[in-house]
Formats: structure tokens, sequence, C-alpha cells
């Protein structure tokens, strides 16, 4: 057992360093290696990683790693001074596309509960991927990549009502105007913690 947990480490992390070289000579991103690299030699390609439940606890591990890196490259002064593109972009892209979203798949006949739940999905992008790609250019301290990195950790805070409203939606074949109202309670209430934390919060802890 352990040596078939040893074998799987070093194939991922010999892989891992072809991918990189062959990438950078390429010009590809990492990230899109990777994935590639792990639709090949997982179980539904050449089966090459015999247990991906251990190759999973070491991605969690990489992206909690990862995440602390996300950490050190904001501090609270920067998001604070952020707030107004963070909030007033971040706002817009979550509510209008969950709303286009929802839209689209209710015209086409989807229930409204999953419709709403499409919407929550899309709306996000990925954070770890969106700094993994700044990283690799080296452009991680540029505003625009920033305002990306703040908008996007946006969308991860605008998950925790996401969640929140799940088992509303679980289960249930809502009207229109109930998915609706749902959904609008739940982003408002949202908006309010977010302004609240903006306003009251922060500064208090700037000024510490």
């Amino acid at each position: 057992m352990i040596a078939t947990y040893i074998l799987d480490i070093i194939i991922v992390l010999a892989l891992a360093i072809l991918v990189i070289t062959i990438g950078t000579r390429l010009k590809i991103p990492g990230v899109v290696g990777f994935l590639l690299t792990g639709v090949v030699v997982g179980p539904y390609g050449l089966g090459l990683v015999k247990d991906a439940q251990m190759v999973e606890v070491l991605a969690e591990i990489g992206i909690i790693f990862l995440l602390f890196t996300i950490g050190m490259q904001f501090s609270f002064k920067t998001l604070f001074e952020m707030k107004k593109i963070v909030l007033i972009a971040g706002t817009l892209q979550v509510v209008l596309t969950i709303i286009a979203v929802y839209a689209i798949m209710y015209f086409f006949g989807t229930p409204a509960g999953t419709a709403l739940f499409f919407g929550f999905l899309i709306c996000h992008s990925s954070t770890t991927i969106t700094l993994k790609i700044f990283q690799e250019r080296a452009e991680v301290n540029t505003p625009y990549a920033r305002s990306t990195l703040g908008i996007s950790l946006y969308q991860d805070i605008m998950t925790v009502p996401m969640l929140i409203a799940l088992p509303i939606l679980a289960g249930q074949e809502a009207s229109l105007g109930g998915a609706m109202l749902n959904l609008g309670v739940t982003l408002v209430l949202l908006l309010v913690v977010v302004l609240a934390m903006a306003v009251w919060v922060l500064p208090k802890i700037m000024t510490q």
C-alpha cells in the first residue's frame, strides 16, 4: 500500500516537471498542462495513477498553500482601497450572471430552482487558477491583476449565502416569482453584510 502511494507521488511529480518544462517552451499555461496530464494519467485515461484519493489529498494540500499565497498578496489596506471596484464590479458580475443564466435556462424549460442553482455555479471563477496564471506571467502586482483577484475573492465570499440557499432550492419546483424572491433576498442580505464590513469592520481593523 505504501509502495503504491510513493509510486503515485513519484509519477505525479515527474509528470509535473515534464509538463512545466514543455509548457514553458510552448508558452502554454501550466494550469492547462496539468489538467490535460490529469486526464491522461487518471483512471479514465491510461490509469498510471492507481490511488486517486491519495492524489486528491495532495491536491487539497496544494490548494491550501496556494490560498495562503493569495492571502499574502493582499493587505487590509489594499482591499480597503479596492472596495469600490470590488463591490460594484463584483456585485454586478455576480448578479447579472445569475439573472442571465436563470432567464436562459428557465426559458428553455428548466425548473426554476435548478436554473437558479446553475446561475450560482456559473457566476464563479477560480481564484486559484487565476492567481496561478498571473504568477506565471509575473503580473500579480499589476492593477488589473489585483482588481481581478479582488473580484474573484468577492465571488468566493458570495458562495456562503448561496450555500445557505441551496437547501431551500433542493427538491423544490419553485415558481418564477418564488425563485426570484429567494434570489433577491439572498443577494440583498449578502450586500448588507459586505457593505457593513467595508464601512465599519475594515476601517476599525486598519486603524488598530
